[in-house]
């Protein structure tokens, strides 16, 4: 996802070279700084967005028995 991201490929961008066909060498690419996000990061951004994601699925699910049983009782 990184390289990806608008800053992986700046910093992928960063060790090309060439005009043609670019191209970059493996030692530039381990050199590479990739930011790693730490435990209390993950657990402050991340964690609430699964957990709310979790949330409605939950919800979908069980609008989706109430419609089922909805649509039972009447057709």
């Amino acid at each position: 996802m990184f390289f990806n991201s608008k800053w992986g490929q700046h910093a992928i961008h960063s060790i090309t070279s060439g005009s043609a066909q670019q191209k970059f060498n493996k030692t530039d690419f381990k050199k590479l700084n990739i930011p790693i996000p730490t435990d209390n990061w993950v657990d402050n951004h991340i964690s609430p967005f699964l957990k709310m994601t979790d949330l409605n699925k939950a919800e979908t699910r069980l609008l989706k028995r109430i419609k089922s049983s909805l649509l039972n009782k009447y057709f």
